[in-house]
């Protein structure tokens, strides 16, 4: 078995020229014989023809990019592999691995050891998995032609144009105290879900445990005081600070990290939502240390279900912005198969899964509300970002399904929204956003508040 490398000296890095020289050299050294070299090192440009040629006659392909688009080469090795039907093994940061649907072994190439194990699976396969996974390839490459990826570019453009439209068009009504009040006293049964940063409090570090304005507190506790209230804090941060956070407000429900962490409200113990395997972790921590590498004063903060890559601090804030998108798309591309997306918020880009978020907290704690009788006829939700959106819709539909006629969703500042009501935030040190004095307005405009905790 020989291993064929071609490095064409356009894409060649001459800093690592001699280290790739030395490594080949010395297997070489330690295992060749008079009639066999086990390593070819071809640093040169090679003809279509030869090219062609090593594609055809190859027993498996290794397509190792730590950073790539589609990769051509690995569609047009399968095409020609209509007779061996020679394995491919291809890297999870190509644009070509969420295109295969997992026909082709997928390798994250930092990790050694596994495109080791990959490269002895190719060489082992049976010819019956040969052939099916083949198969598969092909029909992938086929069908995604130049005019499928036209087509699918245009139909993407269009949806995003009409969305856009709709929520550009739709006038969104500022939140009514009055009105609010109102779905308060008709209800028996409420549930409240209040983002903490940049709603409840302004937006603050996530890696530091902040105490909450003794006014939020308050606020929370007045809620809690009428029995037919259950109140959750929606948070990215992890469950140990917001419990540090919260903790004169005994009976407040949580949701830590965007969804992954729940603990249900009255309750002391947490429940991990997301798996505990993530399988994700590994690919997406190298993306991120690559754009930290790139863009100094930027650091990653890793938690127990996601990653938030800091560039507040950046000594560059604009090019930090500029990496910022970058970074968002590479991580979207690279990780689509693993379901994992990657959002901007304000001074960073958050990781995390998109299975686990705040709408299935919010799922969840409607179910855990009705396993205890509690029927509930009043939702507000409150958010500031783009991850609150999932539990905008998430409510609306809610309501549709359930006939409740009382629900309020609440996108905190402006900025297209799927929420139904609209309120600006305050900026400033001292001050809060307008959320917090919509949910005062509430507790001291309801008259009937005979039952207390």
């Amino acid at each position: 078995m020989v291993l064929i490398q071609v490095a064409l000296t356009t894409s060649s890095i001459i800093e690592s020229q001699s280290a790739v020289f030395d490594i080949v050299t010395r297997i070489n050294c330690a295992y060749a014989t008079l009639d066999y070299q086990p390593v070819v090192y071809l640093h040169q440009d090679i003809t279509y023809h030869q090219y062609i040629a090593l594609l055809q006659i190859a027993d498996a392909l290794v397509v190792s990019s730590l950073r790539d688009g589609m990769n051509l080469t690995s569609h047009e090795f399968v095409y020609l592999q209509d007779k061996k039907h020679a394995p491919l093994i291809l890297s999870e940061f190509t644009g070509s691995a969420s295109v295969f649907g997992g026909a082709e072994i997928s390798v994250n190439p930092w990790d050694h050891s596994m495109c080791a194990a990959a490269l002895l699976h190719a060489l082992t396969m049976s010819e019956e998995e040969k052939a099916q996974r083949w198969n598969k390839l092909y029909k992938a490459v086929t069908g995604h032609t130049a005019a499928h990826w036209f087509s699918e570019f245009l139909k993407k453009l269009d949806g995003a144009w009409l969305e856009q439209q709709r929520r550009g068009s739709a006038q969104i009504p500022r939140l009514s105290t009055k009105l609010l009040a109102e779905k308060y006293q008709k209800s028996r049964k409420r549930v409240f879900f209040l983002q903490y940063e940049g709603t409840l409090v302004s937006w603050g570090g996530n890696n530091t445990v902040v105490t909450s304005p003794q006014r939020i507190l308050d606020t929370v506790n007045d809620l809690l005081e009428d029995p037919t209230n259950v109140v959750y804090v929606m948070s990215s941060r992890t469950p140990k600070n917001l419990e540090q956070i919260f903790l004169r407000v005994p009976y407040v429900g949580l949701i830590a990290e965007g969804g992954c962490f729940l603990r249900f409200f009255g309750e002391d113990e947490w429940v991990r939502l997301a798996d505990d395997v993530l399988p994700w972790r590994d690919s997406v921590r190298d993306i991120l240390a690559y754009y930290t590498e790139r863009t100094p004063g930027t650091w990653v903060e890793e938690r127990n279900c996601s990653y938030i890559w800091h560039h507040e601090k950046a000594e560059d804030s604009l090019a930090a912005s500029r990496q910022a998108g970058d970074c968002c798309n590479h991580v979207n591309d690279s990780c689509e198969s693993f379901s994992v997306h990657a959002i901007p918020i304000a001074g960073g880009v958050l990781v995390e899964n998109k299975r686990w978020n705040k709408a299935n907290a919010c799922r969840e704690v409607i179910q855990h509300t009705r396993s205890r009788n509690w029927y509930v006829d009043f939702i507000m939700v409150a958010g500031n970002g783009r991850d609150d959106e999932e539990a905008f819709e998430w409510a609306s539909k809610f309501a549709k399904d359930e006939g409740i006629e009382n629900v309020t969703t609440v996108r905190v500042g402006t900025g297209p929204t799927s929420a139904n009501a609209t309120t600006t935030g305050v900026a400033g040190e001292f001050c809060y956003p307008h959320i917090y004095i919509y949910i005062y307005n509430i507790c001291i405009s309801v008259v009937a508040r005979g039952q207390r905790r």
